[in-house]
């Protein structure tokens, strides 16, 4: 062989080599390209998919699951140029593959059993607008282990928590006093009986205690 049929070869096979590792790096640069598309337009839009519902007046929205079919939920604060304010009875019921949901805070209110059966939800932040937590909102979701609630809910209705793994209740008023001025039942509410799971909101870091505070838009314990 030439030394010029040589040289030729060599370029080949280095060509069909690099061919080769694009040919194995493309998938995986396709799956993160889409997976950071979807998150943008989950950002932008909410989570697509989603089925929202005018109220009477045609003012504001609810939402519930629709098509959607996403483990990382984001609700949108608005649709169509109107504010969504509600999440509806049932509204994402039995939908058992999310495991988190992002909720903005023009929602004030949240249906009953909103939440009901969703075993793969792990944690949820209440909007501060929410000012009751009503009949079996989150029961029988297994894999809740922690929650926030705003400091402004006066109400926890009949197993509004029953059958929750809660851990850890980030409560965002100022001591247990505060909270136990919630009107809440017993019935089917175990779980946030237990007042050694309750951290109640602190700017500052305490002496002691148990207490909460905000890194960045995270509950953490002080």
């Amino acid at each position: 062989m030439s030394e010029r049929s040589r040289c030729v070869c060599i370029k080949l096979l280095g060509c069909i080599f690099v061919l080769s590792l694009f040919a194995a790096c493309s998938p995986l640069e396709d799956s993160n390209l889409k997976d950071l598309r979807d998150q943008a337009n989950a950002n932008a839009n909410g989570t697509p998919g989603l089925s929202y519902t005018p109220d009477d007046n045609n003012t504001a929205y609810s939402v519930s699951i629709g098509a959607a079919d996403a483990v990382k939920i984001i609700i949108p604060a608005s649709n169509n140029s109107l504010p969504v304010t509600a999440i509806d009875a049932g509204g994402f019921s039995g939908y058992t593959i999310m495991t988190s949901i992002v909720i903005p805070d023009s929602v004030m209110t949240i249906g009953n059993s909103a939440f009901l059966g969703c075993t793969g939800l792990k944690s949820v932040i209440i909007p501060e607008g929410v000012t009751s937590i009503v009949e079996k909102t989150f029961s029988g979701c297994t894999g809740l282990t922690s929650i926030t609630i705003p400091a402004g809910v006066t109400i926890i209705g009949d197993n509004a928590f029953s059958g929750c793994g809660l851990t850890i209740i980030y409560y965002g008023g100022a001591d247990l006093q505060t909270w136990g001025r919630i009107q809440k039942t017993n019935t089917g509410n175990a779980p946030i009986q237990n007042s050694g799971i309750i951290y109640c909101y602190s700017d500052t870091k305490p002496v002691s205690g148990h207490f909460w505070h905000w890194v960045g838009t995270t509950p953490a314990v002080w």
